[in-house]
């Protein structure tokens, strides 16, 4: 499974929006209507799921999805260099 599957797996498990509406250059905010809220409960899933720390303060200025999975394999570049 593709980390963006995995991301879009996690959006829709919040139960906000429907499959059809998740693609790479989905906004969260501009195209998911996602407020404050959901992005720190979608922060949290992702810690869990790919076992990484991702910075709220970073991680809030990135609304699209394509941005978001760069983060997180950065993220995971340089926590888990294995």
């Amino acid at each position: 499974m593709t980390l963006f599957n995995q991301v879009k797996d996690l959006i829709l498990a919040q139960g906000i929006v429907s499959r059809v509406a998740i693609l790479p250059e989905t906004d969260l905010v501009l195209d998911l209507n996602y407020k404050p809220v959901d992005i720190a409960e979608l922060i949290r899933m992702m810690q869990r799921e790919f076992k990484t720390n991702l910075i709220p303060e970073e991680f809030t200025s990135l609304t699209r999805l394509d941005q978001i999975i760069h983060y997180i394999q950065k993220s995971r570049q340089i926590t888990d260099p294995y």
